[in-house]
């Protein structure tokens, strides 16, 4: 069965790191609160303790011998502190020697701890990350006013903790704005310039009065790739989603669409790129291919990454069946001209890619290999 305190210790130590506390030098604003403590209990030693999983770490330390002095840190065998946390309530020992809780803690040898007082603290949010303490080398009755001092001041190092917490997330907030007022920028610039691209393509097309719903449904494909980048707040996408995004619409029961594939994480630039080269796709196979609403065909879609050069790779292969009542003569092919160009202009310019056609008689079958900006691992499927 697993120990509830050690799964409580676990999480205690991975929001200290957050806050920023462990292993850093000491600092005055701790050292002055340990002072206070030695000078208004009288005692030779005053700790502000960090309980972690194996250890207890000293934020400030006042009266420790060496090596401890030092080191600023104990195993948590050693620790005292670690009941304070355990019980979230302060812990007096009058004499360590005779205290059942306590009697062979190594620290009693090792750290001359004869007397303890120590008071929990506790942050804002509810959470016991330590103790304050005061120690003695000889045995000691702890009066109700030594222990209301030391909750006091444990109190301040609590507000000290939480002040730094609030003042870093502050910071990581606004980092995270200027984060991604840049991305937005970028975002833009590149959406404005594959709009500018079509628009280009575009005209010289013959079908005029085409244009106007081709480049809607074109620039309509660049719009839903940003929403769905917008959603994410900086971070990257998958290229499932992207791919889902297009495809899935035109086989609304599900019976029509084979995608597998692992997830890939792509960011703003590529995401803008593989949604147009999807886009161009899946209208070919709406218009004449396996997803065509007169049809019965099958799109089957695999892709995988392949790291090669210093560059990740995405491997994409989609391959038409347009059902068996079709007619091995209708070859079918990305259409021509402006489709063609688009789809070369993503592929080999922006993307650095090869495109290889076949077509078994059945339907359209590609082999894409397209390079990557960034290529993180995204999270499965």
């Amino acid at each position: 069965m697993d120990d509830p305190g050690c799964k409580q210790t676990s999480v205690r130590s991975q929001r200290l790191s957050v806050l920023d506390i462990i292993g850093e030098e000491q600092e005055p604003e701790f050292d002055r609160i340990g002072a206070l403590v030695a000078r208004l209990l009288r005692v030779p030693v005053a700790l502000v303790s960090i309980v972690e999983t194996d250890r207890q770490f000293f934020k400030s330390q006042l009266g420790l011998a060496s090596p401890y002095a030092e080191s600023r840190q104990t195993p948590v065998s050693h620790s005292f502190c670690r009941l304070v946390v355990q019980d979230r309530e302060p812990l007096v020992v009058a004499d360590s020697r005779q205290d059942d809780r306590v009697k062979d803690n190594p620290a009693i040898q090792d750290l001359g701890v004869a007397a303890y007082l120590g008071a929990p603290i506790v942050l804002g949010d509810g959470r016991v990350v330590g103790s304050l303490c005061a120690i003695e080398h000889v045995a000691r009755e702890w009066s109700p006013d030594d222990l209301a001092i030391l909750t006091e001041l444990a109190a301040l190092v609590a507000t000290e903790i939480d002040l730094r917490a609030e003042v870093k997330r502050r910071k990581s907030a606004e980092d995270d704005l200027h984060l991604m007022a840049r991305e937005l920028e970028h975002r833009v610039k590149n959406a404005f310039s594959m709009v500018q691209a079509i628009v280009s393509l575009s005209l010289r097309a013959p079908d005029v009065a085409g244009l106007r719903r081709d480049l809607i449904e074109r620039i309509g494909a660049v719009g839903a790739t940003q929403e769905l980048l917008a959603t994410r707040a900086g971070s990257d996408v998958t290229f499932a989603e992207i791919l889902k995004g297009e495809v899935a619409p035109y086989d609304p029961g599900g019976e029509r669409l084979d995608a597998v594939g692992p997830a890939i994480a792509v960011d703003a630039r590529d995401a803008v790129f593989l949604g147009m080269i999807v886009h161009e796709l899946t209208t070919n196979a709406v218009k004449h291919g396996a997803l065509n609403p007169e049809g019965q065909g099958i799109l089957s879609i695999r892709w995988n990454a392949e790291d090669e050069g210093g560059y990740r790779w995405l491997v994409l292969e989609w391959n038409e069946d347009r059902g068996a009542n079709s007619s091995p003569s209708a070859k079918q092919s990305v259409s021509s001209g402006f489709g063609t160009e688009l789809l070369d202009l993503l592929i080999k310019r922006q993307l650095f890619g090869t495109i290889e056609r076949l077509d078994s008689g059945r339907g359209l079958s590609l082999k894409l290999r397209l390079r990557l900006t960034a290529s993180p691992e995204g999270g499965a499927l």
